[in-house]
């Protein structure tokens, strides 16, 4: 039996409760990841940027995962 949202509950725990559980549900939904498994089995991690920029088109169709810190942005709307 959980004891966390037992029938002896008021309503407002019971909400609260409701509501705990809402947001722990979306806590774990932003830590997945935003490239599928099978996508990342796909990208060819030897790559660097500067043998791609050498001779871009020997690379054409090759998957590649590159990542780096956003410095700024300017919001256009």
């Amino acid at each position: 039996m959980n004891m966390i949202c037992s029938m002896k509950f008021h309503v407002g725990q019971k909400i609260f409760c409701l509501g705990l559980m809402i947001w722990s549900f979306f806590l774990n939904m932003g830590c997945a990841p935003v490239i599928s498994k099978e996508l990342r089995k796909q990208v060819s991690e030897d790559l660097t940027l500067s043998m791609v920029e050498k001779d871009p088109k020997a690379y054409k169709g090759i998957i590649v995962l590159w990542s780096g810190e956003i410095i700024c942005s300017v919001n256009k709307k």
